[in-house]
């Protein structure tokens, strides 16, 4: 058929390589011939926009035309001969862009002409690509369908082909990167795997009975988790129900790659798949390990392996049948792990499966499925006792009686506590004394009825005025009094200032402050997420948790997650359960690994995540809170709130006679909260320090735990752990 309408725009016509991989160009529309008459692919006459295109047939005789705009009333018409008397090979049928044909009826070599033309739009998108001449197999009804989920990829290995269907009940499972990492949208995948024989693998693939005619797209990946893929293949999407071959390169021989296949825009297409070169096509596939140093023996190797990889062999079995064997050995070496505990002789070691309580070395032997044994080394130090360090400082006249202690002069006092599960703890006390005040008023102390006065005071630091009932009537040192009889009054003065009521972080937020012995202690957790100006990053923010754990550092909000024991929590409480950081985030460290390489007790006072003048205590500092409050097992009542902790049976909420006001807050992993409404907890600054294993002693860190016990625990804890900081000040 002739297009004598079209002859004047052919000479025109942009010549275009055919490619290997579809990928648009856009092309600028003009006004043509005009009309297009019935001749000319059989379209009613009507004025409209094109272009033509002009490329060479590939050597394969396979030739697609591909085009994509906005589904506007168009058509696509292929020629050939000279534009004096064109020939019409093939029109578009839907009289609508985009379109895909496919061209099989030219000789290689020959011009290929290409009008595309619409009714009103501008551009067009067009592309020309080869399509591949493959021999489709037979296909193997008795294969096991494809798997819905990579995690279920099914393992290719018939020789005869792998067929399948790209139906619309498969999910559009797209985890990770996966969907970065193709060149598509995914409507409907499904998974195969294959393994690798050669560095180089292809899959030849035949499409036919497409829904819709467009086809499928597939690619090959590397994958450990399902989670993040590697690609090693050629995206092959050709937008149309043809053949193709999808090539992997840089493979590793005898490991597993996946294959995804999806439906083009969730066509359902019939697909058959024969395994090309470098695809193991074994009858029987398999893994095992063995342990170096050992022979591996099965039914398919009697004789023995001692090399670990990819070993074949043809077997014959019954009738004079021969089944190909594939087996992947892989190798383990037996491992020694070394331990380093450190527990007093009241307690027992029970980590890594060990449930010990002497000194020396302890051992356990583990055996793998592959008979290869690893054997773990415990080295335990026993401590007959525990050694605790007060300081204290006490005015000239007045008693210290803390910690059972009871003295009134400078000195080290030494007293043994014993302890219900039979280890002693020692503590020690450095008492100092400072020289009482020489106080001095001055001031009209006779006055007239009627009359008013100003007493000044002297010789203190702080004063507090009070009248004779006890009642505080004025601070500073000076009051101005108006009495109508004659009064007494009392004038109050320390060396050093009182815990203040509260303390505000550079946040806004306001927290209570109890005094408890000589430390001044925040009485609720904290819940800043910026660090304040005199700290180890000033100013600096830290960021809500990720799935991510390795992100760090970060906090958590335990406030709206919900755990089987949060029930316990009134609304108001679930307010004040504050923030739960990472150990990086409390005190103040830039990364999660700076927290892996802080192994040594932080200098000084290590203010992180606290306000200005105020710090994350140290271990000690804690030990000082539980014993003044009570003996360290008891210290727990004392210090919890007394609702919202689980009271079921055997447990009791807490008396909180010191204002500490310890919610259980739980603690924070994995993105979610545990146990919130059972325990709470906050960090000490220290490295969990009794650990000799420097692999444990990166990882764990000394925490404050409190069930819904009478009890409280000191203990270590991962350091990416989401945990509650308290703040504390001493008061010198």
């Amino acid at each position: 058929m002739v297009a004598a309408a079209a002859v004047a725009d052919c000479g025109t016509a942009i010549s275009v390589p055919v490619v290997k991989e579809c990928s648009f160009k856009q092309y600028t529309l003009t006004t043509g011939a005009g009309q297009i008459t019935k001749t000319d692919c059989g379209w009613t006459t009507k004025k409209y926009n094109d272009v033509w295109l002009k490329a060479v047939m590939p050597e394969s005789g396979r030739l697609a035309i591909a085009t994509e705009g906005n589904y506007l009333n168009g058509f696509v018409a292929v020629y050939t001969g000279e534009c004096s008397s064109l020939r019409t090979v093939i029109c578009s049928n839907n009289g609508r862009v985009p379109e895909v044909l496919d061209i099989n009826t030219i000789k290689p070599g020959e011009t290929v002409y290409v009008r595309v033309a619409m009714t009103s739009d501008s551009k067009v998108g067009v592309c020309l690509y080869e399509l591949e001449n493959i021999e489709k197999p037979e296909c193997k009804s008795s294969e096991v369908i494809a798997a819905n989920l990579c995690r279920d990829a099914t393992l290719i290995k018939s020789p005869s082909g792998y067929c399948g269907n790209t139906s619309s009940s498969y999910s559009a499972e797209k985890p990770g990167n996966l969907q970065n990492e193709f060149c598509g949208s995914i409507e409907n995948n499904s998974w195969l795997q294959f393994v690798a024989s050669e560095e180089t693998a292809s899959l030849n693939i035949f499409t036919y009975n497409c829904q819709r005619g467009i086809g499928i797209q597939m690619r090959i990946y590397e994958t450990e988790d399902c989670k993040i893929f590697i690609p090693y293949s050629n995206c092959w999407n050709p937008a149309i129900e043809t053949n193709g071959v999808v090539t992997a390169t840089g493979l590793t021989p005898g490991k597993r790659y996946y294959l995804m296949i999806d439906g083009y825009a969730g066509d359902v297409c019939d697909y058959t798949i024969s395994a090309g070169e470098g695809v193991e096509t074994a009858e029987v596939m398999y893994e095992r390990s063995f342990c170096k140093g050992t022979v591996y023996k099965d039914e398919y190797f009697p004789e023995g392996l001692t090399e670990p990889g990819v070993h074949k062999k043809t077997i014959m079995g019954e009738e004079g049948k021969e089944t190909f064997i594939i087996l992947t050995l892989t190798e383990i070496t037996p491992v020694h792990t070394y331990l380093y505990g450190h527990i007093y002789s009241c307690e027992r070691y029970q980590e890594h499966g060990f449930d010990v309580n002497t000194a020396g070395k302890h051992y356990q032997y583990l055996t793998s499925k592959a008979g290869c044994d690893s054997i773990v080394e415990l080295e335990l130090t026993v401590e007959p006792r525990k050694e605790y360090e007060l300081y204290a400082s006490i005015c000239q006249g007045s008693t210290y009686s803390y910690n059972g202690f009871f003295e009134s002069k400078p000195g080290d006092y030494t007293r043994t506590v014993p302890s219900v599960q039979g280890c002693d703890s020692v503590v020690t006390l450095h008492l100092s004394v400072t020289p009482g005040l020489d106080l001095a008023v001055s001031g009209e102390r006779k006055i007239c009825e009627g009359d008013e006065t100003t007493i000044f005071a002297s010789g203190g630091v702080k004063y507090i005025w009070k009248d004779a009932s006890g009642n505080v009537i004025g601070e500073g040192d000076s009051i101005h009094l108006s009495p109508s009889a004659t009064a007494s009054y009392k004038l109050y003065s320390s060396t050093v200032d009182a815990c203040p009521a509260t303390v505000t972080d550079c946040q806004g937020n306001i927290y209570p402050v109890v005094k408890i012995g000589r430390q001044c202690w925040t009485a609720e957790n904290l819940k800043a997420t910026r660090y304040d100006t005199e700290s180890e990053r000033p100013n600096a923010y830290i960021y809500a948790m990720t799935s991510d754990e390795s992100a760090g550092p970060y906090y958590f909000n335990p406030k709206n997650e919900h755990t089987e024991y949060s029930g316990n929590l009134t609304q108001e409480q679930r307010n004040k359960l504050g923030l739960l950081y990472t150990w990086a985030a409390a005190v103040g460290l830039k990364s999660e690994a700076d927290a892996l390489s802080q192994v040594t007790v932080f200098p000084g006072d290590r203010q992180g995540i606290c306000p200005n003048g105020w710090h994350v205590p140290d271990t000690l500092e804690i030990i000082t809170l539980l014993e003044t409050v009570s003996e360290i097992e008891y210290s727990g009542t004392h210090l919890k709130t007394k609702s919202g902790w689980y009271t079921g049976s055997g447990y009791v909420a807490g008396i909180d006679d010191y204002g500490f006001s310890l919610l259980p807050a739980g603690f924070a992993a994995a993105n979610q909260a545990w146990y919130t409404g059972a325990n709470g907890s906050f960090w000490s600054a220290d490295p969990w320090t009794y650990s000799k294993d420097k692999s444990y002693k990166e990882k764990a860190v000394d925490v404050f735990t409190f069930y819904s016990e009478y009890t409280c625990y000191l203990t270590h804890n991962e350091k990416y752990y989401g945990r509650a900081v308290r703040c504390v000040k001493r008061l010198e």
